[in-house]
């Protein structure tokens, strides 16, 4: 059976899409070696107990037939009904095995089900017993940098009987989004001065709020840097100081005396380390500031997803 899993066949059968669920239209079947070689032996029986005249031979063989059809209805709706959809994919990294994540929902107990991306090396995802809503995830092969489409999975079922095989191709719609290699090397920065730059409309909003000390208070300070706290309680008015982040926030710099590809994976692994330790960062890619300084990972992840598409 290994022909349903050659390019030339399963291209004509598979259609790019979010969510399938299988039933009719998307589901094939077919004997697998042990199916064959139940056909074989009914086959045998059938014509012996002809030629012998023993009833009892031909009772054998039509029971094993009755067994062979039943077990074409049994094997079908193991998978028949079965949804298979898409979510939110994580950032990946060149050179590294791919998790592509899927969300598998039955109605119904099902059994023995494997799936894996066609023509890798990569194993089967294998599940003996599937119920309900499940998020899963499937390996599929390195990718160089950039955005692709996912390649045809591969689901296949022969429970309960074991006599047949039947399968389905889904090629999901959900791109894999792919980051440069993390490689430590060459990386120009700077420090900004949030103050000055007219691009930040409300610095504090990004550099937060850190108290480093207080003070007395004195004529001409920001009522609301006053501490109500304490002046209810000691009767003292002090006046809040935060400390100045604006000499720390670092703008990663591509060294454009680099290759572009060398370049990025430099800025990749110090993106990923001050993503690690916390840090406020921007990213300046060629003549201005193309990422502003941010933490958290959704600045991590619109970071990584500039790297993967930034083309000269």
């Amino acid at each position: 059976m290994q022909f349903v899993k050659q390019k030339w066949f399963y291209k004509k059968f598979t259609k790019r899409s979010k969510i399938i669920k299988l039933g009719l239209n998307n589901l094939y079947i077919f004997p697998n070696i042990y199916g064959l070689y139940w056909i074989l032996t009914i086959i045998v029986l059938y014509i012996l107990g002809t030629n012998l005249e023993v009833n009892f031979t031909i009772f054998i063989s039509y029971l094993m037939l009755a067994v062979f059809l039943t077990s074409i209805f049994l094997t079908h709706f193991n998978l028949h009904g079965l949804e298979l959809s898409t979510t939110d994919q994580n950032i990946n990294f060149a050179n590294i095995d791919i998790n592509y994540k899927i969300i598998i929902n039955s109605k119904k107990d099902r059994s023995n089900i494997r799936l894996k991306f066609l023509n890798y090396s990569n194993n089967y995802k294998s599940f003996k017993n599937i119920n309900g809503y499940k998020k899963i995830t499937i390996t599929c092969q390195k990718r160089g940098r950039g955005i692709h489409y996912p390649d045809v999975i591969y689901g296949e079922s022969s429970a309960p009987l074991s006599l047949l095989n039947c399968w389905f191709y889904w090629q999901p719609s959900t791109k894999i989004i792919v980051a440069p290699e993390r490689k430590k090397g060459k990386v120009n920065f700077q420090y900004l001065s949030l103050n000055s730059y007219s691009n930040f409309s409300n610095p504090e909003s990004i550099i937060g709020e850190e108290l480093e000390d207080l003070k007395a208070y004195e004529k001409g300070d920001k009522k609301s840097l006053i501490f109500w706290k304490l002046l209810a309680k000691s009767k003292k008015m002090q006046t809040k100081v935060y400390e100045d982040k604006t000499k720390k926030i670092k703008i990663l710099q591509l060294d454009q005396s680099l290759p572009l590809e060398i370049g990025l994976k430099n800025l990749c692994f110090e993106v990923n380390n001050e993503y690690i330790k916390n840090n406020l960062y921007g990213i300046n890619l060629e003549n201005e500031v193309n990422i502003l300084p941010n933490i958290g990972y959704s600045h991590y992840f619109k970071s990584l997803y500039l790297l993967a598409t930034y083309k000269k």
